[in-house]
């Protein structure tokens, strides 16, 4: 699987309206994660996971709802290039880890 998009989730639109948590573990051929324009397509999505898949490229934030993410972790994925992320009150779990260094955490306590 080189792409993950709505081609998996069925109607245009209205792809994985109660998904809670995604993950990509150990893909090491999935390059790019594409999402319809204009749609919100994980409105419940609470929890992303980008471990290993050292090809993925970019996170669709810009044209996904993250009001209910409270936990982001990417690890040992060199070619992501993470871009601004959309205001989200709920994010207290964030990890970014490249594959051979040190962990940039924030687990949301002072």
């Amino acid at each position: 699987m080189h792409q993950f998009g709505p081609q998996y989730g069925g109607s245009p639109g209205k792809c994985f309206m109660h998904l809670k948590t995604l993950g990509f573990h150990y893909r090491q051929e999935l390059s790019e994660w594409i999402v319809e324009p204009n749609f919100h397509s994980f409105p419940s999505l609470e929890i992303i996971e980008c471990i290993d898949c050292p090809n993925l490229r970019v996170m669709p934030f810009s044209e996904v709802s993250c009001t209910n993410l409270w936990k982001l972790e990417v690890s040992g994925c060199p070619k992501m290039s993470l871009p601004s992320m959309p205001h989200t009150s709920t994010l207290t779990d964030l990890v970014v880890k490249g594959a051979n260094s040190k962990a940039l955490t924030d687990d949301g306590k002072k």
